[in-house]
This record gives C-alpha cells, sequence and structure tokens, in this order.
C-alpha cells in the first residue's frame, strides 16, 4: 500500500481469535525491541517496522456480537493491543444509528446505542491506564453508510431520487452519532467518525463471488457528493477510506483479463486528493446583492 501513497489499515479478528493473537499482529507490525513476533517480521526479511497506525477491533461486529458482548471483547482487544503500542489509531466497529438489519441483534434497530451506552462511549474506550493520557489517545467510531440504488441505468428521477437520499440521511446520521458519543463520552475526548466502507449498491449485486459493480458516471458525481458531505463534517470525521478500490463499488479500475480500465471514480478520486489530511476554512462573503446595486445606479 506504501508504494501508492497509501497507509494499510487492519481489522483483527474478534471471533475466532483472542485479544493477545491481536496484540501479537501490532507486535509483528510495529515492534522495534528484541520480542518473539518482532524478530520473526525481522527472520521474515523486513528489519524495519511497517508502523501500522489504524487497526479496527472486527469489522461490521454487529453481524456477531451483541452490543454488550463486543463492548466487552472490543476493551479486552484494545487493552492489548495499547500495551504493546499506544500511539495506535483505534477504530470501534459501529452501525449506523436506527438501522435494522435482518440479524437478531439489532432487530429494535438500537445496536448501536447499546453498544456506545455499554461501554461508555469514549469513557469506557478509555479503561484502563495506559501509556498515553486520554487525550493523546487515537480513537475512532465507524459505520458503514450504504445506500441501496435500483439500477445503473437509472432515470433522471432515479438520479435525483438517489442524491436527495444521500444529502438527507448521511448528515443526519453523522449528527445522531456525534449525539450519541457526546451523550455518553463522560468528560473523556469524543471519538471522531471512521468511514472504512460507504457507498452506492446496486440491486442484483451479490455481496459474495464476483461482486464488481457497475461505474457509471453519475455514481461518480454521487461519490462527489458524499466526499463533499464530509468536508462539510471534518471536524468530525478523521477517516473515510474507499472499500473497493479493484472490482467493487465505485472501483477505481475494472480488471478482466488483460484488461485494466479507469473508471469515473478514478478520476474523482484524482481531483480530490489533494483536499486528504487539509484543513476546512469556512468562507463567508458579505456584499451588496448585485440586482440592488443596479437598483441604486
Amino acid at each position: 500500500s506504501r508504494l501508492i501513497g497509501a497507509e494499510p489499515y487492519i481489522a483483527v479478528n474478534t471471533v475466532s481469535t483472542g485479544a493477545s493473537v491481536a496484540a501479537q499482529w501490532v507486535e509483528y507490525c510495529n515492534g522495534t525491541e528484541d520480542t518473539y513476533w518482532a524478530n520473526c517480521r525481522r527472520e521474515d526479511g523486513h528489519e524495519h517496522p511497517f508502523n501500522v497506525r489504524y487497526w479496527a477491533i472486527g469489522n461490521e461486529p454487529y453481524w456477531m456480537h451483541s452490543p454488550q458482548e463486543y463492548a466487552q471483547r472490543y476493551r479486552r482487544w484494545v487493552h492489548a493491543m495499547y500495551n504493546v503500542d499506544p500511539t495506535i489509531t483505534v477504530v470501534a466497529g459501529g452501525l449506523e444509528p436506527g438501522s435494522h438489519i435482518d440479524e437478531p441483534w439489532n432487530l429494535d434497530g438500537k445496536w448501536a446505542e447499546c453498544f456506545l451506552e455499554s461501554t461508555r462511549a469514549a469513557s469506557g474506550f478509555f479503561s484502563a491506564p495506559w501509556h498515553l493520557n486520554p487525550e493523546d489517545r487515537k480513537i475512532c467510531y465507524s459505520f458503514h453508510p450504504y445506500f441501496d440504488c435500483p439500477t445503473a441505468l437509472c432515470s433522471i428521477d432515479q438520479y435525483y431520487a438517489a442524491l436527495k437520499e444521500l444529502r438527507t440521511r448521511l448528515p443526519s446520521s453523522i449528527e445522531k452519532s456525534v449525539k450519541l458519543l457526546n451523550e455518553t463520552r463522560s468528560t473523556f475526548p469524543a471519538p471522531k467518525l471512521c468511514f472504512d466502507e460507504y457507498g452506492l449498491i446496486f440491486d442484483g449485486i451479490r455481496m459474495d463471488g464476483n461482486m464488481t459493480q457497475p461505474a457509471p458516471f453519475w455514481s461518480a458525481l454521487w461519490l462527489a457528493e458524499f466526499f463533499h458531505i464530509c468536508f462539510e463534517h471534518a471536524g468530525n470525521i478523521a477517516i473515510a477510506t474507499h472499500p473497493g478500490v479493484i472490482n467493487m463499488e465505485h472501483e477505481l479500475l475494472l480488471v478482466e483479463d488483460q484488461k485494466v480500465i479507469t473508471t469515473p471514480s478514478y478520476h474523482l478520486f484524482k481531483l480530490f486528493r489533494h483536499h486528504g489530511g487539509a484543513d476546512r476554512v469556512e468562507c463567508v462573503v458579505e456584499c451588496t446583492p448585485i440586482c440592488d446595486s443596479l437598483k441604486q445606479t
């Protein structure tokens, strides 16, 4: 990933392995001392640490854990990982407020609320005396804002409806999530939001096997609006990573046999890449409307 100027982002397993295994992954990737897993990395031909900064505690945990169980696992996993490298950025898996999924853990649409209450949001995220003060720790809270669309060859009305849903739902979900975090974080710093998956999903494409989605020009315009909404809430959003670089939703490259095609999303990312990591500046223009000026003259 570093060859293309990207940072690696690793999600550790919360189902079939334990917290100690997650800590061993951090040690393998980032360890600098004479320890077992750091030496394994050296033996594998990598003398210097990879310095992986971003670590998710599982992925979409609401499919596998009740909110209370995930809260317990989160605390154990992050404690073990921080004890190896307290400088990493940790991402807690969450759910868009009010989302209803066909899973027994979230039939009431309250999984996110229950998880944050169980962990006491940031106060539970910072539940042990690690090496860094709370204000210096980097914690994010993730949810995946996916939007459905009936077809890539949509009508103009469907196109406007997709943009309207994005413009209405995403800011509302951001504001609701920030409110939930603020209500339960006590005096601890507010975690930032992380969108480590997002996008427009067209009907009829299974999310297993070949998940190649269409890449029409208008879906890149939809994605540009998604970026602009993130810019509008830059103070609350730390990460917005693209989930499907090749042959997935909003893919940058379509690859088939020996052919590689750059998509509209590729060119959109090229336009927006210089905005990453920048500061948002609020601009206000005060002047006399030109029509009034003309009337006065």
